[in-house]
């Protein structure tokens, strides 16, 4: 076993096991309890043709939400996630208020492997909170604890504890404490330096992705630039900077960039759009 990677370990007898193999043997005798309470947080008021659900009342806006037919022209930010609407949503017709469709149908109560209690499906609106699981500051709905002062976004209660990033060549796993940096944005430059923190791991090679990282959209827009998530440098120039702080950007970290107009940024200087 690498001793750079989370694991589990007994003190008494010097028992260690992969994070993987403890989490499905722990799932095979009950003792996670990952399950979601399917209580819907809306109300269908109207169906389509083939069952699609045309209009909604949500419990986080007055108004009926009704499902949109045609994309947008201008940029438009969920109120649930913060993120920009690129796929199916739900509008309201009164006043400037969308949402994804996935996020219209999130359940009512989750449970994480991050923390002991459920948690509880909130509209914030405007009012800020900081996520446990990236540390950053968000509106929109939040899954909070009713118990004690825990939150998590939408972004990061909706990573699973096992998936495969299209950063990374191998599969990850939630590890719930680390001090390992972060390999997309190293998380030493920021002024916490390496965090104890929950991170995704790859038991394959050295390769750690923090939340923050973990839960960035793939694609983003500034401007008139449709911009992706890389992993890659654009070219072999040796010299690159971002185009909206115009200070240089590390070679080895994600930014997103727009290939037909040659656009650059960083990470930090893209998704401030969405978190404030």
């Amino acid at each position: 076993m690498d001793t750079k990677y989370a694991g589990y370990y007994c003190q008494e007898c010097d028992y260690v096991a992969h994070l993987p193999c403890t989490y499905d043997k722990l799932l095979m005798d009950g003792y996670v309890d990952i399950s979601v309470t399917l209580d819907a947080q809306f109300e269908e008021i109207s169906l389509e043709e083939g069952g699609v659900v045309g209009e909604i009342k949500h419990f986080s806006h007055q108004h009926n939400l009704c499902l949109g037919d045609k994309e947008i022209e201008d940029d438009k930010f969920c109120e649930g996630c913060g993120q920009l609407i690129l796929d199916s949503f739900y509008k309201c017709e009164q006043c400037k208020f969308f949402l994804h469709e996935s996020c219209a149908k999130l359940p009512k109560k989750k449970r994480h492997l991050l923390h002991r209690h459920p948690l509880t499906l909130n509209s914030r609106g405007d009012c800020m909170f900081y996520c446990s699981a990236c540390k950053h500051p968000h509106r929109g709905f939040s899954y909070k604890c009713d118990e004690c002062y825990y939150n998590l976004d939408i972004q990061c209660i909706s990573l699973p504890e096992t998936f495969k990033h299209e950063g990374h060549q191998h599969s990850l796993f939630l590890a719930i404490s680390s001090m390992e940096k972060c390999k997309a944005c190293d998380s030493s430059s920021n002024c916490y330096g390496a965090f104890f923190e929950p991170v995704f791991v790859c038991t394959e090679r050295d390769f750690v992705l923090g939340f923050e990282c973990a839960s960035l959209p793939l694609e983003a827009r500034y401007d008139t630039h449709l911009l992706k998530l890389t992993y890659t440098v654009e070219d072999d120039s040796g010299e690159y900077y971002c185009m909206i702080c115009k200070e240089k950007r590390n070679p080895n970290h994600w930014f997103y960039y727009c290939e037909k107009g040659g656009f650059a940024a960083h990470i930090g200087c893209i998704s401030v759009s969405w978190r404030s």
